[in-house]
């Protein structure tokens, strides 16, 4: 379902993004097969500082992960994405000063790096929020709010992120394409955080928040308690169990492999099971007490 590329199909650096997110992030091309594909492209650093301890970084993997299990799920995400081995010096001189303040011990010789087809679409933060005169954004956020209360995929979009535990799917991680449909991007956040660890997974301390429905709930009070949003989210999941039965689990299980060993492949497979079982997701939409 991905790629996974060598630093020699990276062809060249595109004009820099219009907005960027909390990770080091830039655009360029990038050859897929014989297509040459403009994308956005995300080098990580293998760990990352945890107070005053170093741990691995697993952004890369929760990327590869989610873009997977969404698509098995079949949510609209970028036609083409995967991982690309960068070298040092293939990557713009901001996004190193990006990656030379995040990475212990300073710059790496080589970073991997998550990849998605640019789709020309915006995201919901620039197409209705970045371009508002600063006096009209407060009345915008509240307006897509509003909005997103009413579209049709919001509940499913709000279920997903509950499943895998994402906290950063933020209005600039979803794009819109002129019809209205949503696409979801940026995965790094799955499991609550990228320093998640698959043996602790259900007892994690690690904060979590999830941030399209806390935002529709704030400017359209108790949408998710509503009746008809418990009842699509309750569809969503049980949608999901499907998908998960059919294709996804053995799809998430194969991008797993790659990067954990058997026990911990074993306890993120089960946890993301347990998630799916309807005593389990009916009380957490509301449908049991």
């Amino acid at each position: 379902m991905i790629q996974v590329l060598g630093s020699s199909a990276y062809t060249g650096e595109l004009r820099s993004p219009q907005s960027r997110g909390i990770s080091p992030l830039f655009r360029g091309k990038i050859s897929v097969g014989e297509a040459s594909l403009r994308c956005y492209i995300k080098p990580m650093p293998d760990t990352v500082k945890l107070g005053k301890q170093v741990v691995e970084n697993r952004e890369v993997l929760s990327e590869a992960l989610g873009y997977t299990l969404a698509k098995a799920a079949n949510y609209a995400v970028p036609d083409a994405a995967g991982i690309i081995m960068l070298k040092r010096e293939q990557i713009p001189e901001s996004v190193l000063e990006h990656l030379n303040a995040i990475t212990p011990g300073g710059l790496q010789q080589d970073y991997l790096a998550w990849f998605s087809q640019d789709m020309q679409h915006p995201s919901l933060l620039k197409r209705h929020i970045d371009d508002a005169p600063d006096f009209l954004k407060d009345l915008q956020l509240k307006r897509l709010a509003v909005r997103l209360a009413a579209h049709p995929e919001t509940p499913a979009i709000v279920t997903f992120d509950e499943w895998t535990e994402n906290s950063d799917r933020n209005l600039g991680n979803l794009l819109e394409s002129a019809d209205g449909k949503l696409t979801l991007i940026d995965h790094g956040r799955l499991f609550r955080l990228p320093i998640w660890q698959a043996a602790t997974l259900s007892t994690s301390g690690l904060p979590l928040s999830n941030v399209i429905r806390e935002l529709v709930d704030a400017c359209t009070p108790h949408w998710s308690n509503k009746t008809p949003t418990k009842a699509a989210r309750a569809m969503a999941y049980n949608s999901l169990a499907g998908t998960w039965r059919k294709d996804g689990q053995a799809a998430a299980r194969q991008v797993l492999e790659e990067f954990l060993d058997s026990s911990d492949v074993t306890h993120v497979i089960a946890f993301l099971e347990s998630r799916l079982e309807p005593a389990h997701y009916n009380k957490v939409v509301g449908l049991l007490i």
